[in-house]
């Protein structure tokens, strides 16, 4: 049983609603009442007011993506180049 994550905006007005999917093709999923299917939880958000610039400073991560900071940028940096390559053959 696998039940989705989701994100009820402030303004929304009507009943909560939870999505369910049973993943097993054989055994029906049974729920009770009382049965704990699913949490709630309730988060501030933040307004955030972006300003334009022309460019942004520096910063020791640089244009590192995913990964560059938990060790496994060797491993991002062969994946990048080659998709450059497969880029470059398939032109």
């Amino acid at each position: 049983m696998l039940n989705a994550p989701g994100t009820v905006d402030a303004g929304y007005r009507g009943e909560i609603l939870i999505n369910l999917i049973n993943h097993d093709p054989v055994q029906p999923a049974k729920i009770s009442r009382g049965d704990r299917i699913a949490q709630l939880v309730v988060q501030r958000v933040e307004r955030a007011d972006f300003l334009l610039v022309d460019e942004l400073p520096d910063s020791s991560r640089g244009v590192g993506g995913h990964g560059s900071t938990g060790g496994h940028a060797g491993l991002v940096e062969q994946v990048v180049k080659a998709d450059l390559v497969d880029e470059r053959l398939s032109q």
